[in-house]
């Protein structure tokens, strides 16, 4: 009876216990129930934000509002009007709608912060710094809340924080960024930015995206001052893949006014997909760049005249692994339309029609190519399928200009060479083999050569634009009268060429054809000539503009023909040669010396 009287006041102990336990969870869970209507309420929500920013405010004594602050448990932020004010009373941060998706559950575990979309409206941002004494017009903010947080934590090793980046759209953005210690003054007015991450990975340092898109922005950039950094800390260099990454009406320069230097850009359009960028291993690779309707100015300061141990540097000293870039790249497809390149060197006005180098001014630019490779075992492809230009001051314009090539370790190839000018043309192809190119560059005498210029069109004024001091020369100017066309086939060295063909045609009555050797090409002091077969007609009226014969005390015949051999330098030939004329035939057999 006695066991049946304590197993009956157990139960109802018990019971009661869970009644308590019950109604204590039925407490709490409307306690949390009323706590999210209560964050997710316009009431709430108001005291929230009143809270937080009086006592940012009372910290900072500056002017923090907030218009609208909305935050959902599962990591919705919906933020408008914030305003936050720097010590002087200026504008610090202005935003007018930020609206992001940042998981909770991943930040309160403390190994990971994600977001996985953020939409970002109207930011305005001023920051400053005047010296290194008060730093940012920021700081303020940043001591002021730190404060009071004064407890001291011993460090724990743990695992780095996992970061993702998902969408990010950013809109109508306003930054200024003035920094008298760097010397650096920045200004950015950005219209869009939209990027579509992929992979996001800090530790790694690899970065993806399906999509970059930066559109109706301007940058400026100014340099007051060179600053050396004492930073000696190596960071590991990222690796970045983009899908797909277009410019729309994007402005852009860069000035340093103590180098005197300036660069800037206007970019209509611009779109690239590129598989890979590897700062590391040094390696880029893209399917398509197109660039069109575009401009690109350079200005630098005037070139120093070189001292007289830089002037003594020669190829002789110069190895291909000291210019060969140390690189691996390879580009599909290359596209740039109608675009303009504008460079100034100092301060001199251009020359007109003739080619400054100091000045270049180049409009309509068009450049296609497939198939590029560069390698770092010395080694590169290109397949250029247009390349064209006006070029404003020198009225030079580069019609047409395609080729493949190939360069490898002991070889160059140039093949389906067309140059096409305003008023001239080429066609044809060059091989040179060589040991290493390193030899080349150091001994190109050495270098064998293989050409082949079917077709030679060329008017003189064109070389003339290009060396205008050619313009001095009067039998230069009189050549420019009509153009000289042809064609030529050789091998060999500049040390020993052969000259399988040499057709050449001033207008339709002069003529030249030749075969046979030169030596030492590039010395004309030690130049020799082995003429053979060589056949020159030509006619009085031609001749007459490089002969005077009233000085010479002879007549020129209507028209002539000379033929023979030629042999010797320029101080000492000997000559077997035919010259026929209406008049009769003379034979010419003698010797030429320069003394």
């Amino acid at each position: 009876m006695n066991q049946e009287k304590s197993t009956n006041k157990t139960k109802k102990r018990l019971k009661k216990t869970f009644k308590i336990i019950a109604r204590i969870i039925l407490i709490l869970l409307l306690l949390f129930i009323l706590l999210v209507l209560f964050i997710r309420s316009p009431w709430g929500q108001n005291i929230i934000v009143n809270k937080l920013t009086n006592y940012v405010s009372g910290k900072t004594n500056t002017e923090v509002s907030i218009d609208r602050l909305f935050i959902t448990f599962s990591g919705d932020i919906s933020l408008e009007g914030l305003y936050l004010e720097d010590q002087k009373g200026d504008t610090l941060i202005y935003s007018k709608t930020l609206e992001a998706d940042i998981p909770i559950w991943p930040l309160v575990k403390g190994n990971a912060f994600s977001v996985d979309n953020l939409e970002w409206r109207g930011l305005k941002a001023n920051i400053v710094r005047k010296d290194s004494i008060n730093g940012f017009n920021y700081q303020f903010l940043i001591d002021a809340l730190a404060a009071n947080d004064t407890t001291q934590t011993q460090q724990q090793p743990s695992q780095p924080m996992e970061i993702s980046i998902g969408d990010l759209d950013l809109a109508d953005f306003d930054v200024t960024y003035k920094d008298s210690v760097s010397g650096i003054d920045a200004e950015v007015k950005l219209g869009k930015l939209f990027y579509g991450g992929e992979n996001f990975d800090l530790q790694q340092m690899n970065f993806q995206a399906s999509t970059l898109q930066l559109e109706n922005t301007k940058a400026k950039i100014v340099q007051t001052k060179l600053v050396t950094s004492e930073d000696s800390t190596t960071t590991a260099l990222p690796r970045f893949k983009v899908d797909e990454f277009q410019l729309k009406n994007v402005q852009a320069s860069f000035e340093s006014i103590p180098q005197e230097s300036r660069f800037s850009g206007v970019v209509d359009n611009f779109y690239a997909e590129m598989p890979l960028l590897d700062l590391a291993s040094q390696e880029i690779e893209f399917t398509t760049i197109e660039l069109e309707n575009s401009l690109v100015e350079i200005s630098l300061p005037e070139q120093e005249e070189p001292t007289h141990q830089n002037s003594t540097n020669s190829s002789e000293s110069l190895n291909i692994e000291e210019i060969w870039p140390d690189w691996k790249l390879r580009v599909a497809n290359l596209a740039l339309v109608n675009n303009q390149i504008l460079y100034q060197q100092g301060n001199q006005l251009p020359k007109s029609n003739q080619l400054d180098p100091q000045n270049i001014q180049l409009s309509n630019f068009n450049l296609k190519a497939e198939n590029i490779e560069l390698s770092k075992e010395t080694s590169a492809k290109l397949n250029l399928t247009e390349f064209s230009f006006n070029e404003n001051v020198s009225n030079f314009n580069l019609e047409q200009f395609t080729f493949n090539a190939e360069i490898t370790p002991d070889q160059t190839r140039i093949e389906q060479l067309q140059l096409k000018t305003g008023s001239s043309n080429l066609q044809g192809e060059i091989i040179a083999n060589y040991t290493s190119l390193t030899e080349a560059i150091q001994n190109y005498e050495r270098v064998r050569l293989s050409a082949n210029i079917n077709s030679l069109y060329l008017q003189m004024s064109d070389v003339t634009r290009l060396n205008p001091a050619l313009n001095q020369n009067e039998y230069i100017s009189k050549l420019k009268q009509k153009p000289i066309t042809g064609s030529v086939r050789a091998n060999g060295t500049a040390q020993d060429l052969q000259l399988n063909n040499l057709r050449l045609q001033w207008g339709t009555s002069t003529k030249i054809s030749t075969q046979g050797r030169l030596i030492s090409v590039t010395n004309p002091e030690q130049l020799q000539l082995d003429l053979r077969s060589i056949d020159i007609t030509s006619t009085k009226t031609d001749l007459q503009q490089f002969v005077n014969e009233k000085d010479l005390g002879i007549s020129i015949p209507k028209k002539i023909q000379l033929t023979g051999n030629l042999q010797g330098s320029l101080a000492n030939l000997t000559a077997n040669a035919v010259l026929q004329m209406p008049e009769g035939r003379i034979e010419v057999v003698g010797d030429y010396k320069n003394t």
